[in-house]
């Protein structure tokens, strides 16, 4: 029996976490006047996924009885409060089917399978347990843990749960080294070094002296618009020779394209033209040999245009077509088609051959357009991730900052001005490591993104 090697432990919460937690949800449904909410229909607003996470776990409930409900009749319900504070454990070998049984839990909907092994849309469950989970702890042997090391996962700081707030805040004050995780877009549009960290571990990161525990890394970062990227970082000049480049292989394109139409039209041509005439013929004459050869009298068909040598016969007198054919002028007719159609075949063959070599010609160039993008993309990658740690990094030297002008204010607010500088921020900004990843392009020079696709092909796509 293959020993598992993946452990699962999903802790939920206790029951007065879970109870503090309606109070803050139904909170945020109702309005100042003790009514439901607008906000509750309305699309990814705070409001509608509060009433979603509610829903997800009292979904027994109809909408009414729902938000007519209190807190105390909802931890009444024994299906929910006979969950709370347990631990649910899970063993398994296949990371597959682990990932399938983790999802049961943590997803908020799931996908399921039909009969025939498609993947059919998302289907509800009756119950979501989402919603109380506290803590997932998940123990498996990987090469990165193999010292002892413990990854965690935290939400963010701004949480709307306090119980997982609390719970990170907790890993917070145990962790040895800390990374903000964000797309790059989303790290500098949205400052995330000052906003993601929050001012409470902003303060407990100046107070402990660790600014040196904390990485920031910034996520797909070859997920990127040349075209915007050459505009705001002011590239222009350097890509005129990339462009020039390219505007050589467009035009030696444009004179493939048209050629390869050509040889297309005139292959077209010989099939129609001459082909497909003398297959027509060859079939007519062939069966006036085989009545000659009965003892009939044939005579040239009436719809065939007659060949030069049906012209004249040996006296140099004219043929009519009231002229019988003889055995040599019928054999001289198909020896002359089945030749037109062997130079037809011929010339379809040349031409086939050339538009080989064209295609191949195209298929270079392409690989060369392919490698001159790649370059672009390339120069505004590094670009955009040089302009994105410098911003990053201010940002992060600007929000502690601006907390020591907020400290100083409130104890010394005779004595101390904004402009005084309470330590050297150009070198709290410079101790901030920033890490510009894609996990994508990892991937593919790791090899991987071909077996993820023939993996995908091969077994359903949970993801």
């Amino acid at each position: 029996m293959k020993k598992a090697n993946t452990e699962l432990r999903l802790s939920l919460y206790k029951a007065e976490d879970w109870e503090n937690e309606l109070h803050v949800l139904f909170d945020e449904i109702t309005d100042s006047s003790g009514n439901i909410s607008k906000e509750v229909y309305e699309q990814d607003s705070e409001a509608a996924v509060a009433y979603a996470k509610i829903r997800a776990v009292y979904n027994r409930f109809t909408k009414d009885q729902l938000l007519d409900s209190s807190v105390d009749q909802l931890m009444s319900q024994r299906h929910v409060l006979n969950l709370l504070g347990t631990v649910k454990k899970l063993k398994c070998s296949d990371p597959n089917d682990f990932y399938r049984r983790l999802q049961h839990y943590v997803d908020s909907k799931e996908k399921v399978l039909s009969a025939n092994g498609n993947v059919n849309n998302f289907a509800e469950r009756e119950f979501e347990y989402w919603p109380l989970i506290r803590v997932v702890r998940i123990y498996v042997k990987a090469k990165a843990l193999k010292t002892g090391a413990v990854i965690v996962d935290l939400p963010g700081t701004h949480d709307s749960n306090a119980a997982q707030a609390a719970v990170a805040e907790g890993y917070l004050r145990q962790c040895s080294d800390l990374w903000i995780v964000a797309p790059i877009t989303r790290a500098v549009d949205d400052k995330a070094a000052k906003n993601l960290l929050g001012e409470t571990f902003r303060r407990q990161l100046k107070y402990d002296g660790s600014y040196s525990a904390v990485t920031f890394i910034c996520s797909k970062t070859d997920d990127i618009s040349i075209t915007e990227a050459i505009d705001s970082l002011g590239l222009g000049d350097q890509m005129t020779s990339y462009d020039e480049e390219l505007n050589v292989i467009d035009e030696s394109q444009l004179k493939l394209s048209r050629k390869i139409r050509e040889l297309k039209n005139q292959k077209s041509d010989i099939r129609e033209a001459a082909a497909d005439e003398a297959d027509e013929n060859l079939e007519k004459w062939e069966a006036l040999r085989d009545k000659l050869d009965d003892g009939e009298t044939v005579y040239p068909p009436s719809d065939s245009k007659k060949r030069k040598h049906l012209a004249e016969v040996d006296d140099n007198t004219q043929a009519t077509s009231g002229t019988p054919l003889t055995e040599e002028q019928i054999d001289a007719e198909i020896a002359e088609l089945r030749q037109v159609k062997k130079d037809a075949r011929r010339q379809r063959m040349v031409i086939e051959d050339e538009l080989k070599q064209l295609e191949i010609q195209n298929d270079e160039l392409d690989d060369q357009i392919a490698k001159i993008d790649a370059k672009k993309s390339a120069m505004c990658i590094a670009g955009r991730n040089k302009y994105s740690k410098t911003a990053i990094q201010q940002d992060f030297a600007q929000g502690i900052r601006e907390m020591d002008i907020e400290n100083q204010e409130e104890e010394n607010p005779d004595d101390f001005g904004p402009e005084d500088e309470i330590c050297d921020y150009e070198k709290v900004a410079r101790s901030l490591p920033v890490f510009c990843v894609s996990s994508r392009a990892f991937q593919k020079l790791s090899g991987r993104m071909v077996k993820v696709e023939k993996f995908r092909q091969n077994h359903h796509d949970y993801s």
